[in-house]
């Protein structure tokens, strides 16, 4: 009786198929250097794949000269975004479908008629909301209308290190817990979906208070030393400052 194997397997790992198979599969690695435009925050660990096998009495069968049927799976992320790279083996695949879960929101996506080579897709509205994310892909692949196997994939995306940096410990101990927790307080309010905006928005209300010379409100009591608090056209900044100019870290940012 001839059953199918799913064989899960790096796309680097060395197989038994055949040599046009192997020339295939060299073809099919991706190395993610590419300017999506928007910058790359993070990555798969390594690919993941799903293998269909025709086998006979539990060993593999190539029927004629054709190949096992895969899907091989590589993805990016971006601050907003998962844009997937697939690789196909000999044929087309009606569906790949699956959930991104990067812990702070999940997403389901799926992708119709795949075709043979490389594809790109991009699932949008994934926003990175912390300082680091790991992130977890579950996915299937359908052809034939069933379901032929599935897989996992995780990596993780960070916010970039010249943003995070712009910001300060505060009473926190840490620039990154600082910022998550002042992001979750006033994100919202200051009309930002993801933590690396909350960041650039409140760096370009500083640059405007710098611009126009205010001066400060008040001195903002901390751990954080020469913290001063500004406000103008309905939103506060607490920032250090030299004298009495914000040059210093951002500490908090909101209405």
């Amino acid at each position: 009786m001839i059953a199918v194997i799913l064989v899960l397997v790096g796309v680097f790992c060395t197989g038994t198929l055949a040599n046009v198979a192997d020339d295939l599969r060299a073809q099919q690695v991706t190395n993610i250097t590419q300017n999506y435009g928007n910058e790359i925050l993070g990555s798969s660990d390594s690919s993941s794949e799903i293998r269909e096998i025709q086998t006979n009495k539990g060993e593999e069968k190539i029927l004629g000269n054709t190949l096992p049927n895969y899907v091989i799976l590589n993805w990016v992320a971006t601050e907003d975004s998962i844009i997937f790279d697939t690789n196909l083996g000999i044929d087309s695949v009606d569906l790949v479908y699956g959930t991104v879960d990067t812990g702070n929101t999940k997403k389901s996506f799926q992708f119709s008629n795949v075709g043979i080579g490389k594809n790109k897709y991009t699932v949008s509205g994934v926003t990175l909301l912390t300082c680091e994310e790991r992130i977890k892909i579950t996915w299937y692949a359908k052809d034939g209308g069933e379901t032929f196997g599935s897989a996992t994939s995780t990596g993780s995306r960070q916010i970039p290190q010249s943003l995070l940096n712009l910001w300060g410990p505060g009473s926190f101990g840490s620039r990154a817990e600082c910022l998550h927790y002042h992001f979750k307080t006033h994100g919202k309010e200051v009309a930002v979906s993801n933590i690396c905006d909350y960041v650039r928005k409140a760096d370009e209300f500083r640059k405007r208070v710098i611009e126009l010379k205010l001066t400060p409100q008040k001195l903002v009591d901390g751990k954080t030393p020469n913290v001063y608090r500004f406000r103008y056209n309905g939103y506060y900044l607490d920032a250090v400052c030299v004298n009495l100019v914000p040059t210093g870290d951002l500490i908090s940012f909101g209405k």
